[in-house]
Formats: C-alpha cells, structure tokens, sequence
C-alpha cells in the first residue's frame, strides 16, 4: 500500500516560495563542488588519449563505467553530509562517494569532456507521490542527467552492476528537480523520473521441453535487461563456478517438487555493464510426468507463473495497490518449445487465453500446428504501477484467471 504521506492526514507547511528557488539554490550551492581540478582533468585526459572519433554518447559511457568500476557507492553519515556533496576531485581521490558525490563526479568528468550533464534530485516513490506536496529540500536521492543528440539520459551511479541509462525500480516515476548547470533555466516545477531513451525492465526466456520415461530435461536461454541484468551481476559475477552452479540448482529447483539435477550452464561475462544479460542452463527434473489410466498428464513449468495469490487474499480494499513494488518486471515474455514423444498424442488441445483489465495485459498462446511439438507463448505486461480501490475488484479476478491458465496441466498418451 501508498505511504501513510499518501493516504494518511498531513500538514505541510513551508517558507520556500517556489521549485524555482530549491533549483537555483542546489544549482549555486553543487556548481562549484563540480569543478574540473587537476585530478579531473588528468583522468579524463587519460581515460580519452587512445580513444578517437567518438559520439558524446560514446564519451559518456566511458566515463560512466570508469566511476562504476573505480568508485564505490557508500552513505556513512560521517562521511558524508545530508545535502551538500563533496568536491568531485576529493570523490575521485578517495574513490568514495554517495549518491550526490558520484553524480557530482560525473557531471564533473563529462564537463572536462565538452559534454552537457547536470544533477537531478530525486524523492524515490516508495516516498509517496504527495511526500513533497510544498516546495521542500527533502530529497533523499541525487541522480546526474545527460543530454546529447536532441535526447536526456538519466545516470543512475551507485548501483555498479547497472548499465548505462538503466532505471531503478524505486527510482522510476519518482518525483524529481532538474538542477540548471551552466546558464541552464531553473526547473518550475517536478518532473517525474522516466525517459524514453531508458532500457526496459525486461524478462525473456525461451525454453525446450522433452520427455524421457518421467522425467523433464529442458534447455533455457535467458535475456535479462535493466534492473534484472544488474540482479544477475550481482548475485553471480563475483562467485566461483562451483557457486553459480549451486545458486541457479537452487533457484530452479524451487520451481520443482521433485530434484533437479543441472546438466550445464554458460554464463557470460558478467563484468561488463551491458544493457542485456543472457545466459543458458539445462535441468533432468526426476519423475515429474504424473500418469493417470494410461494418461501422461504435466503443467508447463513456467518461470514467471502466478503460484501463490497471497498478495490477494483480500476482497476489498481500503487504499492502493503498489504494482511496482509486487513486479518489477515492465514486460516479461516466456515462450515454451514441448515435443511430445513419438507415438504419442495430446489427450486434449489447449486453448489459447487473453485476458486484459485497467492494469495489465496477459496472453497465453498455443501452436500445435507441427505434428509432435507444442510451441506456448506467455506474456504479461503492466500498463499501470498503482492499482486504485475502484480497480481492485478487477485486477484480482485477473490475476486469478491468470493463475488458472499458468497451471493449466496437459496430458499425452
């Protein structure tokens, strides 16, 4: 549910006049804290003396991984103030820095480098759309911003697992103020935390399905994007093989009832900072084939299923639902490649369901035109992160019917 700012009885006073005011005051108060010393000029020097011909987007990104590889992200009061950010050059020298320290590096770093950045404070939405009903300087996060090429590219700096112009979940819509650098014109009012030119949150997996006696042996090619590749580079780019094999045995083993023996995996390199991960395993699942009268009957092992509806028990609510805190996941599409064995026949052809309401969008498609082979395609997709009192009512009746369809067992014989 929204925070007690959002649906709760609040006060707010304040004595700043406007947006306005708070821009040109943090503008004043970071510009000269960005400015190129010695130590920066150097490093960019450095960083671009075997580097020609490149975009400005190009220039950023090396940058952007330079501070993601050498800088680590830390918020120890001590170290650190509520508000003020420290010198770039003193973040850069003791390769330290909170949110508003590595963004005031980058801003620094892309100005020796001709290219137009400036800070974004943020007021993460798990804040509440209201918490800044009054112009206030209670931001509790500081992003940079980018512009090249007629775009904006938000920079998010303290995750260093996330690739360039990804966006976080608790970042993404959030409330922000641009920051004017450089004769900038001071923001009016706040903008939301979201981008065009962003990667997506995104799920893909493709996986084939065969049969041997009673057991499952699947292969899995995974593409993760944004949040979930920087999920996948930090849970496995530091770990020794024996280690990511145990973890992901783990993971998909939780799927099964039964054991699960991993037949192989291929991961990529997981140092870089690319927009997309993608990886492959396969997986023997012991006697997971169920036989009934002569009927070989099986669910679909989907990774992303609706199994438990816990989140639903409810039947009416009293205040909104948070549907980006429950999925961080914008688009999520799996598709199901099944051979049937020889000689053997569907005891019944499944049917394709769609399902859409105020939020989100379901589908669930099944091609059985090739003799022996099942190919099932499911999507989801949120079109909406709240769901409203008046939707609740819908939007459970739709994460039912989709929890139906995602267990939907066939059978053979």
């Amino acid at each position: 549910m929204p925070p007690l700012t959002d649906v709760g009885a609040v006060l707010n006073i304040s004595s700043i006049p406007d947006w306005k005011y708070i821009s040109n005051w943090y503008s004043d108060l970071s510009t000269s804290l960005a400015k190129q010393d010695f130590e920066i000029k150097e490093t960019v020097a450095e960083l671009f003396k075997d580097k020609k011909n490149l975009t400005e987007l190009q220039k950023a990104k090396v940058i952007y991984n330079f501070i993601e590889e050498n800088v680590s992200y830390s918020n120890v009061p001590f170290m650190h103030g509520p508000i003020i950010p420290q010198k770039a050059s003193r973040t850069l020298n003791t390769k330290l820095g909170d949110c508003k320290d590595v963004s005031t590096l980058f801003v620094a770093m892309c100005k020796e480098a001709s290219l137009k950045a400036n800070l974004i404070l943020v007021d993460t939405r798990d804040n509440g759309e209201k918490h800044l009903s009054l112009p206030s300087v209670d931001f509790n996060h500081c992003v940079a911003q980018l512009r090249t090429g007629g775009k904006n590219y938000y920079v998010e700096l303290t995750d260093q697992k996330l690739s360039f112009g990804s966006i976080p979940t608790a970042d993404l819509n959030s409330n922000i103020l641009l920051i004017p650098h450089d004769g900038d014109t001071a923001a009016t009012l706040l903008s939301k935390f979201n981008s065009k030119n962003r990667v997506l949150n995104s799920l893909m997996r493709e996986t084939t399905l065969k049969f041997e006696n009673n057991d499952f042996n699947f292969v899995r090619k995974t593409s993760k994007t944004g949040v979930f590749a920087s999920q996948m580079r930090n849970d496995y780019a530091d770990k020794g093989k024996d280690k990511q094999e145990k973890f992901i045995t783990q993971a998909v083993a939780s799927e099964f009832t039964n054991p699960a023996k991993l037949l192989h995996l291929t991961l990529p390199d997981l140092k870089t900072l690319s927009d997309t991960v993608c990886y492959e395993y396969a997986f023997n699942i012991k006697n997971e084939l169920t036989e009934v009268v002569g009927i070989k009957i099986f669910r679909i092992p989907w990774s992303e299923a609706a199994r438990s509806l816990d989140f639903l028990s409810l039947e009416t609510r009293q205040f909104p639902f948070f549907t980006w805190a429950f999925s961080a996941a914008e688009v999520s599409k799996e598709i199901m490649n099944i051979e049937i064995p020889k000689g053997k026949a569907l005891v019944e052809q499944p049917k394709s369901v769609s399902l859409s309401c105020s939020v989100a969008e379901y589908s669930l498609t099944y091609n059985t035109t090739v003799p022996g082979k099942i190919k099932a395609v499911r999507e989801m997709k949120f079109k909406k992160d709240v769901v409203e009192t008046n939707e609740y009512a819908q939007f459970r009746e739709f994460f039912n019917k989709v929890s139906e369809a995602d267990s939907k067992q066939l059978g053979f014989k």
